[in-house]
């Protein structure tokens, strides 16, 4: 097993535990109008109606747990979003959205190590695509994961190598992210020692 692929079970094994708490996130959307809040309350509404049905298909099922997390995620009621989401992954465990969409909500109040446990099982199902990659390099920064970083970008770089001039100044500013904020990440510790 190569040290990406074992750093990214880790990640994956310890957002299962860490799930294990029982935290509550509500997030005030400032933004939000009156008319947007009912309507996004009338629309989960009209999908916990379409779960109720007893001849849902799994498709139905799938689109209205979707459905539900998003409203959930545009009102700022996260917990709810989120056990949305984790219906949708116990039976379809590499969901994009799913993966994509936890990440980006627990990116958004700061818990990084969880985002970091999310974009870690988001990489292993959806590594290829280019903005899988640079997720997942900026959680893994932000949560102090360096060098799983830098194996990160490494590893796409090798799977690419024919890419074009738009690919490698990806991977050249992959790197060049990478190190500016580890070097910020050393400078801030050393003025904390001082």
């Amino acid at each position: 097993m190569s040290k990406l692929k074992a750093i990214i079970l880790i990640l994956a094994i310890s957002s299962t535990l860490l799930l294990g708490c029982s935290n509550k996130y509500k997030v005030d959307k400032p933004g939000l109008t009156e008319e947007q809040k009912t309507t996004y309350e009338q629309e989960i509404d009209g999908n916990l109606e379409i779960l109720n049905k007893d001849d849902i298909t799994e498709t139905e099922r799938r689109g209205a747990w979707t459905a539900i997390a998003i409203r959930y995620h545009f009102l700022g009621e996260y917990d709810k979003a989120i056990e949305y989401y984790e219906q949708i992954l116990k039976f379809h465990p590499t969901s994009f959205i799913a993966l994509n969409n936890i990440t980006d909500l627990y990116e958004e109040i700061e818990e990084y190590k969880l985002a970091a446990a999310y974009v870690a099982k988001l990489y292993a199902a959806h590594g290829a695509a280019s903005n899988v990659v640079e997720d997942t390099i900026r959680i893994l920064v932000k949560n102090g994961g360096f060098e799983e970083a830098f194996l990160v970008i490494e590893e796409y770089a090798r799977n690419n190598q024919e890419g074009g001039e738009g690919e490698r100044l990806f991977i050249s500013d992959q790197f060049e992210y990478i190190r500016n904020m580890k070097a910020a990440a050393v400078g801030a510790e050393t003025e904390d020692m001082n």
